[in-house]
């Protein structure tokens, strides 16, 4: 990860047509290994292919018309075979997720302060006047973002190790009233600097107001320096039979005189298997400790 304790740059709010100016980004050299390990076992079945065509048949078949029937049996097994291996990532003829490729990891060109997101929290909450969209959970969430402590913890917070939880806020960047809204879970160790977690629990409300469970979890692997968080996002989900591949970003601060919460800004771009391009989802996030 590079450049990312900036996370102070502001953006413009034709970026942002729901959560106004909380929208947020990061960039990450962080690689996704799925399509390499994909790629490695397409070659491995082609290999096998290749070794199955250059030996006699181990059923037992002599002659080489009995030996090509044979090689081609097994060559369909060997196709078979290597589907099989990829199913993890790719699916296979049993009616396993086929995930998309993962997107490129969100720009820094998305970053703005935490401040920022407080201020589009806040903003958000006078349009959703007396609505309360995902049974309230929505506005309970905006409110602790736009809550939180100004006050940046001493030296002796920022040490040992804790644990947060809370939610992720995250609307589209392109469709009206469309939005993503998550639980929220990391554990810290401000001593070597270390963040993991959790984005887990996604819903998803559409234009109609509906809600709608998505199945998957996405992981938070990121660093902590002084009271700044800074973390990349990986996960695939499914929802109502289309799988989709995540890859984000979130940047954030501790506040609070005992690094009481953390809460920030996060982008998350997407490849769902029922759209060609990426979709993006920005908002913001905030946690307490345990």
């Amino acid at each position: 990860m590079t450049g990312k304790t900036d996370l102070l740059q502001a953006s413009t709010e034709q970026n942002m047509p729901h959560f106004r100016t909380a929208v947020v980004s990061m960039a990450s050299a962080l690689a996704l290994s799925a399509c390499s390990i994909s790629d490695s076992l397409d070659d491995l079945a082609t290999s096998d292919q290749s070794d199955e065509s250059s030996s006699v048949d181990s059923s037992g078949g002599t002659g080489d018309s009995d030996g090509g029937t044979g090689d081609s049996s097994g060559g369909t097994d060997d196709s078979s075979g290597g589907t099989d291996d990829s199913s993890g990532g790719t699916g296979d003829s049993n009616g396993s997720a086929s995930f998309p490729d993962a997107p490129p990891r969100p720009d820094d060109s998305r970053l703005v302060s935490v401040s920022e997101v407080q201020q589009g929290a806040e903003s958000e909450l006078q349009d959703l006047g007396s609505e309360r969209p995902y049974n309230g959970d929505l506005v309970a969430l905006l409110e602790n973002i736009r809550d939180t402590s100004e006050v940046t913890p001493n030296s002796d917070a920022l040490a040992g190790q804790a644990s947060y939880t809370g939610g992720v806020i995250a609307p589209s960047t392109a469709e009206e009233n469309v939005s993503l809204l998550a639980d929220l879970s990391m554990d810290v160790d401000f001593d070597d600097g270390s963040v993991n977690g959790a984005v887990s629990g996604l819903q998803t409300l559409g234009e109609a107001g509906t809600v709608e469970t998505v199945d998957g979890t996405a992981s938070i692997d990121g660093t902590v320096t002084g009271n700044v968080l800074e973390a990349d996002v990986d996960g695939q989900v499914s929802a109502g039979g289309v799988d989709a591949t995540v890859v984000g970003a979130m940047a954030g601060e501790f506040r609070g005189t005992d690094a009481d919460e953390v809460a920030g800004v996060t982008a998350l771009n997407i490849n769902a298997s029922d759209f060609d391009g990426t979709e993006s989802f920005d908002g913001g996030f905030h946690a307490t400790k345990d």
